[in-house]
């Protein structure tokens, strides 16, 4: 019975959250989001940026390219990263650098200097599997030997309109390149063998105006994709395309949608947002029902002139959805998801975290042997949902005096970006 209250604790404690939080960068345009590990990175007009995801605070450290345009970054490993580096914003001109250390220097991976359409959208997608295959939109190349050799990514003329390459997250092989053909309609190519062929999709259906595809996601057999003014979806093996969202005809709402995403922990959870004629308030779409229905939701941040979202990832902390947004300044929205009932906390596993003494009386230790770093973010509320205690680990260890709480029930959260966990205290 304490088991089933303690997660109906929690999943009402969370599910009851959504707020707005401003995340700093306001003075620059931040073109995509790429969350690796504890950290976000913010591809800027002014440069690459990063912050400690957990951090509460609007501060950003500038990683480098100081006032150059960074466009896209894509991380091979937790080190090496590729970034997309204007060289001439006015004529959409770029070429491609690596980085060994997470961004902090750099040199060119290649020379070409290229075309680029949408700044934001993602111009570089890698096999989830390993690091050796890379597709490059912008260049039209690609490689399966990290970069000794590239190959042409089509044959010349088929990309036209190209918007977005994506790689199907459960099967590496399946290769996916969106935009808008010359008839202003949805246009999708698909390859099942590395990128080496490439055949149409038919997407006469998805037809409902000016249309192209933006963002494109895989969940289970079906495929989904944002673009202007709609959401789609479709199953794998069919070619009719299913209209989920539709707001062409309300310009109130983002016309071109180039922010699009799941929830890590519970696939019904969508989100989406993008750039409008309006642009008086901070515009979110969101689902719990795959798309079947939507509620919206909007934030004005007092003397901020202009909003619109570039960008959109989501990352998932203990029955919560933080959708990060990033366009004139980066934004944060809160959606309480209730966890999984087959894993302790709402991540990818458990710390294995001990508690001892418990019950305790004057001092609490806490010991998570699961943890890789020392960035373990560790937070204790009362039975009513009150923080009382807020910290972090140190070397995986940490000592919490507790000589003047109340007696009772304490519940504990422990979080990295990859592990958490739920325990429960008594407070003798």
């Amino acid at each position: 019975m304490r088991t089933i209250f303690l997660f109906a604790f929690i999943c009402m404690t969370f599910a009851t959250r959504a707020q707005w939080t401003y995340k700093g960068l306001g003075g620059i345009l931040t073109h995509q989001l790429t969350i690796e590990n504890d950290t976000v990175f913010a591809s800027t007009s002014n440069g690459l940026y990063k912050k400690y995801i957990f951090s509460n605070d609007t501060s950003w450290q500038q990683v480098s390219f100081n006032g150059t345009e960074v466009l896209n970054t894509l991380f091979l490993d937790q080190n090496e990263c590729l970034l997309l580096v204007s060289t001439d914003p006015m004529l959409h001109k770029a070429v491609l650098y690596k980085s060994t250390n997470r961004g902090v220097s750099s040199s060119l991976f290649l020379p070409d200097t290229v075309y680029y359409g949408y700044p934001n959208l993602a111009h570089m997608a890698k096999s989830l599997n390993g690091k050796d295959t890379i597709y490059l939109l912008s260049h039209g190349k690609k490689t399966y030997n990290g970069g000794q050799s590239w190959q042409p990514l089509a044959p010349l003329g088929q990309y036209a309109g190209g918007n977005f390459v994506y790689v199907n997250p459960k099967k590496t092989s399946e290769v996916f390149t969106g935009g808008e053909n010359m008839i202003f309609a949805a246009s999708l190519e698909r390859s099942t063998d590395y990128g080496q062929n490439w055949a149409g999709v038919d997407c006469s259906s998805v037809f409902a105006g000016d249309n192209a595809f933006e963002v494109m996601h895989i969940v289970g057999d079906y495929w989904y994709a944002s673009g202007e003014g709609i959401v789609v979806k479709k199953h794998k093996d069919s070619t009719t395309w299913v209209q989920l969202l539709n707001v062409y005809s309300n310009p109130v709402w983002a016309l071109y949608m180039f922010g699009f995403d799941f929830s890590p922990a519970n696939d019904h959870y969508m989100y989406v947002s993008g750039d409008s004629y309006d642009n008086d308030k901070l515009k979110l779409l969101k689902s719990s029902t795959q798309g079947a229905t939507w509620d919206s939701a909007s934030y004005t941040m007092p003397g901020q002139t202009r909003y619109g979202v570039n960008d959109l990832k989501v990352q998932h902390v203990w029955g919560e959805d933080r959708v990060w947004m990033g366009g004139f300044g980066v934004f944060t929205y809160g959606q309480g998801v209730p966890p999984p009932l087959s894993v302790p906390g709402t991540g990818k596993g458990d710390l294995e975290a001990k508690l001892y003494p418990n019950p305790a009386k004057d001092v609490l230790n806490i010991s998570i042997p699961g943890a890789k770093s020392n960035n373990v973010t560790i937070a204790i509320m009362d039975v009513l949902g009150v923080m009382i205690w807020e910290g972090n680990s140190s070397n995986g260890k940490v000592t919490i005096p507790v000589e003047g709480w109340a007696t009772g029930s304490y519940i504990i959260r422990l979080n990295t970006y990859e592990k958490q966990q739920v325990l429960r205290f008594i407070k003798q």
